[in-house]
């Protein structure tokens, strides 16, 4: 009878080190790629973040551009959910000129006194307006310091910021096409 012989001895130790370095390998090619995908998404997070602040300075400078050289008066308030004019945050040099007011005087300035004084207008009315239609257009007189009466258009526009309200006006003198019309 003929046959093999086989003498097969197996060294368990050659066996589990072979398996230990494979599973090494994976692991540290594993927490190579980890790092590199963590580095490829905070490289893209930091663009796009570049990217929208470029994009914000970029609107800031057309917002300030057009609100300080626009030919309307423009200014903005803050109000309450019920219609209560606050306080002007801002206000373009032709706003001052009709109003007959400087920056210092204006800003920080309750808007149902600078305004609300001097239409012919209930200027709490038209705000509460605002809040459900979210825009207003009003021609009106308004009565300026000295006794000189102007008639203007107030385009109203309510501003929705988080949880805060304002106010963004555009007053045109219309004197000139109500003394037209008549």
């Amino acid at each position: 009878v003929s046959g093999w012989i086989l003498n097969a001895s197996v060294n368990e130790s050659e066996l589990i080190q072979g398996a230990v370095y494979t599973r090494n390998l994976v692991l540290v090619l594993g927490a190579i790629l980890l790092v590199l995908l963590l580095l490829v998404v905070g490289y893209l997070d930091v663009f796009r973040l570049t990217r929208a602040r470029d994009e914000l300075h970029r609107s800031q400078q057309r917002f300030q551009l057009i609100f300080h050289r626009g030919n309307d008066g423009i200014f903005v308030h803050g109000m309450d959910r019920q219609g209560t004019p606050g306080v002007f945050s801002q206000a373009n040099r032709n706003f001052l000129t009709l109003m007959q007011m400087n920056r210092r005087q204006m800003i920080g300035a309750s808007a149902g006194r600078v305004i609300g004084d001097r239409i012919g207008e209930d200027y709490s009315a038209l705000l509460r307006d605002v809040l459900l239609q979210k825009y207003r257009l009003v021609e009106t007189t308004i009565q300026l310091p000295g006794g000189n009466c102007s008639h203007v258009e107030f385009r109203l526009f309510l501003v929705e910021s988080r949880r805060e309200l304002a106010v963004m006006g555009f007053v045109r003198d219309i004197s000139l096409r109500i003394r037209s019309r008549q």
